[in-house]
This record gives C-alpha cells, sequence and structure tokens, in this order.
C-alpha cells in the first residue's frame, strides 16, 4: 500500500488541477463500496 500512496501524492505534488484528486477518487470507491454492501476487507483494499 505504501507504494501507492507515494505515487498518489507523487500525482497530486505535479499539478495543481489534480491535487486532491486521488484522495477523491479514494473516497467516492469507498462511498461506493459500503452503498454496495463490500466486506471490510474488500473495502481496505479501495482505499
Amino acid at each position: 500500500m505504501e507504494c501507492y500512496e507515494s505515487m498518489a501524492s507523487a500525482i497530486d505534488a505535479k499539478d495543481i488541477y489534480t491535487q486532491g484528486h486521488c484522495q477523491r477518487v479514494s473516497e467516492n470507491a469507498l462511498m461506493i463500496g459500503r452503498y454496495i454492501g463490500l466486506s471490510s476487507s474488500e473495502l481496505e483494499m479501495l482505499f
């Protein structure tokens, strides 16, 4: 997971327009995952 977090930080730091994009995508994925009833371990993979 640490590798993905580093990559997300690099993407966010690259451009003011993409800043926060990875975080928002992750939050939306978690919200959808909860809505469709994914298990805790499945939700963990989304974050």
